[in-house]
């Protein structure tokens, strides 16, 4: 059971991880994506 419990709460804390990471990546590719564009509008 605490092994079971362990288990579920690293794959919790790893997929949590892969999303944040995911969140930060596609923020991060919409910003400079953004920052292009206003320059080359300029």
């Amino acid at each position: 059971m605490y092994f079971y419990m362990t288990n579920s709460f690293c794959i919790f804390f790893f997929s949590f991880v892969c999303v944040c990471r995911l969140c930060f990546v596609s923020s991060f590719f919409f910003f400079f994506f953004f920052f292009f564009l206003f320059f080359k509008g300029t």
